[in-house]
């Protein structure tokens, strides 16, 4: 699919971090809805699950630097256990494509960010990946966050 210019909108994510680059997001993405349906002031805003990485997927330091796996809600938190954290993302402009491999797999999804980055003149070091089973198992966006 054609890389587009796109806004994400503003949103509170609940996240956990990944300890294997994001390569454990299943567990985790489990481990956060079991949470989520437990905050009694607190919904999902929409079915996406969310890998946030910040560096690029080249950088000589991506394998040891932080990736949240986390999801969009709607509503008030208050506290949040110490293994979880919450997020307000701003606003922010994004150059979005779709992967359509079959199967896709992680490493697929890496080599996708360099290729689509190549492209991109103004991309920030933080990327995401999004993806929920109304996609299809192997289908995700990938977003590129542009500089302000």
């Amino acid at each position: 699919m054609k890389p587009i210019k796109s806004f994400t909108p503003n949103a509170r994510i609940i996240y956990k971090e990944s300890l294997d680059t994001g390569k454990d997001w299943s567990s985790i993405c489990g481990d956060l809805d079991q949470f989520i349906e437990k905050l009694p002031n607190a919904n999902l805003a929409n079915p996406y699950v969310s890998l946030i990485f910040f560096v690029p997927s080249n950088d000589e330091f991506f394998e040891s630097e932080d990736v949240w796996v986390g999801r969009e809600i709607i509503g008030h938190v208050a506290a949040v256990e110490e293994e979880y954290g919450v997020y307000d993302l701003d606003q922010a402009e994004v150059i979005e494509t779709e992967i359509l491999n079959n199967p896709l797999s992680f490493d697929e999804i890496l080599k996708e960010e360099k290729k689509l980055r190549s492209q991109v003149d103004g991309a920030a070091d933080s990327w995401r990946v999004l993806w929920h089973e109304g996609l299809g198992p192997n289908r995700v966006k990938l977003q590129l966050f542009l500089k302000e």
